[in-house]
């Protein structure tokens, strides 16, 4: 998990953005075409930096159970990072996503990307 968590950290740069290299993107989205599923909504990027968030926080936890402090801390203190990135590059002030699409959102939401209570409120209303 740390070495897959070490490697994004290692493509995203001081950044803290998944946006070089391949990305899957949000493959499954409906309005893209069948035989074109790059042409989705949501932009790659925040897909890929939501997961990169959302896969340092799990790192997090598993040093948790396993009583690795060091590593809780580098991880918890990555994630924060990545997750402030994401906020600054696509997240504007009222909770609106830079991608105006369900996915951004959603991501946006379960993996607990937005700060604030009206970033909340807006992104789940919208």
């Amino acid at each position: 998990m740390r070495a897959w968590v070490n490697h994004v950290a290692s493509t995203a740069g001081e950044s803290r953005l998944w946006d070089k290299g391949f990305q899957f993107g949000d493959w499954l989205d409906p309005t893209a075409p069948p035989d074109k599923p790059a042409q989705a909504r949501t932009d790659k990027a925040i897909v890929a930096t939501a997961y990169f968030v959302h896969s340092a926080d799990l790192v997090v936890k598993a040093a948790e159970v396993l009583g690795r402090k060091e590593a809780l801390e580098k991880y918890r203190a990555l994630a924060a990072e990545v997750r402030a990135a994401f906020v600054r590059e696509y997240v504007t002030a009222s909770g609106r996503m830079m991608s105006d699409a369900e996915t951004a959102y959603a991501l946006a939401i379960v993996f607990d990307l937005l700060p604030t209570p009206e970033q909340r409120q807006r992104a789940e209303t919208v």
